[in-house]
């Protein structure tokens, strides 16, 4: 008897024929192993001039900024430089805290009475009016130097002045004249008065004094 031809076995899983019914290899991955999907390129792509646009607009929005084009744009009298508004001067009358002052003269003196000052006196005319406040408190006025250093009233000069401590100011804002006196070691180096309407002073509104 003839025994029948050994059967083939095939590698384990299952049989696998390397070529088709028709006769060709099997179909393959035209992008070949280990290739990143193009819509991977094409995301980072996207995702970058996503990030460059956005750092374009804040440098935009930076500069226009800075320019003053992108928020209260700076005054100008047309000439394009910033407009300030000038300190209060001698004779310019401004309201402060429920007071209009005015300082109306400055006079410089090396006697007050029988008081001498160790430096100069500088005596300071003052016009003060009610706007809403009813009393000034004299003795909460102070001078400056150019370097900043503050003096304060010289109590005993003022008091020959004839300036009472505090004075009650009309309530139709007539106003009312008040002298004080500086015992300063240069009138000419005093800056500016500051000047306070409260009882026990402070923010004080300067007014330069001189030319």
């Amino acid at each position: 008897m003839i025994p029948p031809p050994p059967t083939e076995v095939g590698p384990p899983g299952g049989t696998h024929d390397p070529e088709d019914s028709s006769g060709s290899p099997p179909s393959r991955d035209p992008r070949g192993p280990g290739r990143a999907s193009p819509w991977l390129w094409i995301g980072l792509g996207c995702g970058g001039l996503f990030v460059l646009g956005v750092v374009l607009v804040v440098l935009i929005a930076f500069v226009l900024d800075d320019r003053g084009q992108d928020g209260d744009a700076p005054e100008s009298g047309g000439t394009g430089a910033p407009t300030t508004t000038a300190a209060p001067r001698m004779n310019d009358t401004v309201e402060h805290d429920g007071i209009l002052f005015t300082v109306t003269d400055t006079e410089v003196t090396d006697e007050i009475g029988d008081h001498s000052p160790l430096g100069e006196y500088l005596i300071v005319h003052i016009d003060v009016a009610n706007a809403g406040v009813d009393e000034f408190w004299r003795d909460e006025q102070h001078v400056y130097t150019s370097s900043g250093e503050r003096v304060e009233e010289d109590y005993g000069a003022t008091l020959k002045l004839k300036s009472p401590i505090w004075q009650d100011l009309p309530v139709d804002g007539t106003p009312v004249g008040v002298s004080i006196a500086f015992d300063v070691e240069s009138a000419s180096d005093v800056s500016h008065i500051g000047l306070s309407s409260r009882f026990r002073g402070g923010n004080e509104i300067k007014v330069a004094l001189g030319d």
